[in-house]
């Protein structure tokens, strides 16, 4: 299928390797994303274990910093299908099974990027909106966020700041009773600015698409 060899369905296992050139500062994290892998893969960066990653169909974003060595980094990843062998002697399959992708696909089938962060880093940003409570309320998550840090926030609609608020490196939650609801038929997004400023800096930004818009049962 798709041109590679028949006997490439027998193998258990492939090995994707690439050297790669990393222009990073000193003090700057290296983080590489990969949007789909298949099925099991373990990934290494030269002789150093990164980490193992499950998850077909969900990305994997790795802190690959300490496996590059001047500048340059040997990728290599190692992806198996799942199974386990009983104390019987037969073979259980734990992965995914039921077409070609689930059962003999490996390898790489996403998108590969690199993202190059300041030591003090945001990581991720959960935004969570209540229509009920009319307000918006951030939770960021931070790598080596100094003393004395805090967060400033932005909504944008469009180029035009809607709404603007601070915190601390915890929860932030903000009052916002004019926003326009997220729906199928009117599917309206704005983008939060996220700044990690520590004694007047700006540390790190982040910027998140979202929509107002809450679910809950009665």
């Amino acid at each position: 299928i798709y041109g590679y060899p028949g006997r490439w369905n027998d193998a258990d296992t492939g090995v994707l390797r690439r050297r790669v050139h990393i222009s990073a500062e000193p003090g700057e994290r290296v983080f590489l994303i990969v949007e789909g892998v298949a099925q099991r893969c373990a990934l290494y960066v030269g002789a150093r274990h990164i980490c193992d990653h499950d998850e077909m169909f969900l990305p994997l974003h790795a802190d690959i910093t300490d496996g590059i060595a001047d500048g340059e980094a040997e990728i290599t990843f190692v992806c198996t299908f799942e199974s386990t062998t009983l104390t019987s002697g037969s073979v259980k399959t734990t992965g995914l099974t039921g077409s070609w992708f689930g059962s003999n696909l490996r390898g790489i089938w996403g998108d590969i990027s690199l993202e190059i962060l300041p030591q003090s880093h945001i990581s991720d940003l959960a935004i969570r909106c209540s229509v009920r409570r009319g307000e918006i309320s951030v939770l960021p998550e931070l790598s080596d966020a100094p003393d004395g840090a805090r967060m400033h926030y932005e909504v944008l609609d469009g180029e035009r700041a809607v709404l603007s608020f601070d915190g601390g490196c915890g929860a932030a939650v903000c009052r916002w009773t004019d926003a326009e609801y997220w729906d199928t038929d009117h599917p309206k997004l704005y983008r939060l600015r996220a700044e990690l400023v520590c004694g007047g800096t700006v540390l790190d930004s982040r910027t998140e698409r979202f929509g107002f818009r809450e679910i809950w049962t009665e």
